[in-house]
């Protein structure tokens, strides 16, 4: 599952896998913001223009550059240029 830890606001650069819609995708850098919500986690919260974030226990893992397979890394709005990423889809 989608689990990094990272101390509050603090930017993620260990590189993370997970697949999303049956496709995978590699996690370069994200962003830990921390807050209450009540989405369960693994859930994704996007614009499907500027931002992708996850819903973990106790906040949001913010996604800011990634890879699918066979593609090469991108920022979060590259890549939501050439992907459609439905609101409340699964990322695990």
């Amino acid at each position: 599952h989608f689990r990094p830890h990272a101390t509050p606001n603090a930017h993620i650069h260990r590189r993370a896998e997970a697949t999303v819609e049956e496709v995978a995708l590699k996690v370069y850098e994200a962003e830990k913001e921390l807050c209450q919500h009540s989405k369960e986690p693994g859930t994704v919260v996007t614009d499907s223009k500027t931002h992708v974030k996850v819903a973990v226990d106790g906040g949001y893992i913010s996604l800011l550059e990634v890879q699918l397979a066979g593609k090469k890394r991108m920022g979060i709005e590259d890549f939501l240029r050439g992907f459609r990423l439905a609101e409340g889809s699964k990322m695990v």
